[in-house]
């Protein structure tokens, strides 16, 4: 069976849309490229937001941490790190096929059914 890649074309047009800083201060409203996951230990996953115009491995997101929502943060990303994790020799990290590339960040939480900061409704 063929690794899924976890940045497709649509994705990839999508981040050159969407450079870094062009979502700032958006929170729930700022759209999704993909929601990055690892299905071993769901202990992070990843909102890949924004791309960088001179790095395509390099991308700019929001993180959760599953085991302590309070560290859950934006930042930055490396896609080449995250593909080269493996779990029982086999790739450990996974795109959700079920969130759409441009929903919104809270849409997306909401249907993983991952947390969403306290701080948004403050």
């Amino acid at each position: 069976m063929a690794q899924q890649k976890l940045i497709t074309a649509e994705i990839k047009k999508f981040l050159k849309k969407h450079p870094s800083g062009s979502q700032d201060g958006l929170q729930g409203e700022a759209k999704v490229a993909c929601r990055l996951f690892c299905p071993f230990t769901h202990a992070l996953t990843w909102y890949i937001l924004e791309g960088y115009e001179d790095d395509e491995n390099l991308v700019y997101g929001y993180v959760v941490n599953n085991a302590n929502p309070d560290f859950s943060e934006y930042g930055d990303i490396d896609l080449k790190e995250l593909q080269s994790i493996k779990q029982f020799g086999c790739p450990a990290v996974e795109r959700d096929i079920s969130i759409t590339v441009g929903m919104t960040l809270k849409e997306a939480l909401e249907k993983s059914s991952d947390p969403k900061p306290d701080w948004w409704d403050k």
